[in-house]
Parts: structure tokens; C-alpha cells; sequence
């Protein structure tokens, strides 16, 4: 990581927390031979883009203000979005949310579980999903999860 990201973090965050939002990641990345610094946030509603908007409106002059990044650059200020990568410890924020489990182990024959959240605590979760169109619900310690995110249900 750049020396220059965690000064960002500190110019942005506070402008992130103060519109209501959460910083969820901040990357560099070169495009065209261009740094783009990319500035990820979240919310507990879904973001518009006019929030983008304005949330880019007051992180751009910050950063300009502060001259703390040593290049030209782009600003790319967007969300996680509908398929966000959650952390395994932080599932049971996300109760009633259709998720995507990537098992570290199998579990019933299956490498992931795709199904709504409807229970979990510090230790594991409960999911409600369809296989074959039958209903199901199933069991999963945190231990046995290797990643986890939101998922579309379609």
C-alpha cells in the first residue's frame, strides 16, 4: 500500500462517517499509465448516484486541499456493491440478506451455499435456500466458511 493511501483514509473518513456512509475500501491502481485512487463506500440502504455525486463533490476538494497524494490522479468515489464481499465475522449484520457461502469444507456435498440468513451469532449461521425447489435450512459454524458476500437473488 502506498504510504500516501492511509493519509487519505484519514482526509476522507471523516467525511464518509459524516454523510452517513462507510468507508468499505480504499485502492490505487493505474489506468492508461494514470493513478486512480478508487474510494469504496457502504451504507445500510442502497447508495444513488446522485449520493455518489456529492459524496465526490466533498472528497475532491479535501484531498486537492491537502496535496497529500504525489501524482496526477483520478478520483473514482463509488460503492461495494450489490455482490460486496462480507466479512465472515461481520454475517450477522446482514440477517434477512440473501448471501453467497463459500464452505471450506463440504457440507451436505455442496462448496457453497447461496440462501437467506436467517439466524447467526458469534459461532455460526443459519441459512434458508431451495435445492431443487425444495425448501431447506442448514447449519454453518463460522469455521467452516471461507468467504462470504451478498448475493443477487434472481
Amino acid at each position: 500500500m502506498a504510504q500516501y493511501l492511509e493519509a487519505i483514509r484519514q482526509i476522507i473518513e471523516p467525511i464518509i462517517n459524516q454523510q452517513h456512509y462507510r468507508l468499505y475500501e480504499l485502492n490505487e491502481r493505474s489506468e492508461s499509465g494514470m493513478l486512480v485512487i478508487e474510494i469504496l463506500v457502504d451504507a445500510d440502504l442502497p447508495i444513488t448516484l446522485d449520493q455518489i455525486v456529492l459524496l465526490t463533490e466533498l472528497i475532491s476538494p479535501a484531498l486537492d486541499q491537502a496535496d497529500v497524494i504525489p501524482h496526477a490522479y483520478t478520483l473514482d468515489v463509488g460503492t461495494a456493491g450489490a455482490e460486496k464481499r462480507i466479512d465472515v465475522s461481520a454475517l450477522a449484520h446482514y440477517l434477512g440478506h440473501y448471501v453467497h457461502l463459500t464452505l471450506s469444507e463440504t457440507i451436505d456435498g455442496q462448496n457453497a451455499i447461496t440462501g437467506t440468513l436467517i439466524e447467526a451469532d458469534q459461532d455460526k449461521v443459519q441459512l434458508s435456500y431451495f435445492v431443487k425447489g425444495r425448501p431447506k435450512k442448514t447449519i454453518v459454524a463460522l469455521t467452516q466458511i471461507s468467504s462470504s458476500r451478498l448475493a443477487v437473488k434472481i
